[in-house]
């Protein structure tokens, strides 16, 4: 950051940065490099023969490491669950076989709650069921039980109903 300043915008104070992105070692690409996805597989894989940790204390990651960890973590969940939802067990492939990006992985602890990227904390999810276990219509208990939520008043509940069952 090299400066900063409050603007008025529509009645408010906004704050506004100058920001100027400083390279380590050269420019960066969006995409990170197929070894830092490897390393941190190894990494994530590793963490299997320890205690989970709900929970992630450190604060600050660099921008590379942040997208290969997040590379890493859902390409290991996906592969646990056989590219399969684990709620509808969808499983799409493309006419030559490859599977289509159906399953995301899923924080079952969330990031925005400090989650931690150990694939004992993921569950791959279609789009669907993704999107409603991000914005509450699903849970997972500590049983490993999918728990639905009853919201009869809004739009979009026979959906997501009709996994229970």
């Amino acid at each position: 950051m090299l400066d900063y300043e409050f603007e008025e915008q529509g009645g408010r104070q906004v704050l506004v940065f100058t920001m100027e992105h400083r390279y380590e070692s050269g420019p960066k690409t969006d995409e990170p490099s197929r070894k830092s996805i490897e390393t941190e597989r190894a990494r994530l894989k590793n963490a299997l023969n320890r205690e989970p940790q709900l929970t992630d204390d450190s604060e600050t990651y660099t921008e590379s490491r942040r997208r290969a960890r997040d590379s890493a973590f859902s390409e290991l969940v996906r592969q646990a669950y056989d590219e399969t939802c684990a709620i509808c067990g969808s499983r799409r492939e493309t006419p030559s076989g490859n599977p289509e990006a159906e399953a995301e992985a899923a924080h079952i602890y969330p990031k925005r709650e400090d989650g931690v990227d150990d694939i004992r904390n993921g569950v791959a999810l279609c789009k669907l069921h993704h999107w409603a276990f991000d914005n509450g219509w699903l849970a997972i208990s500590d049983e490993h039980e999918v728990l639905v939520r009853d919201a009869s008043n809004r739009d979009g509940v026979l959906r997501v109903q009709t996994i229970r069952g």
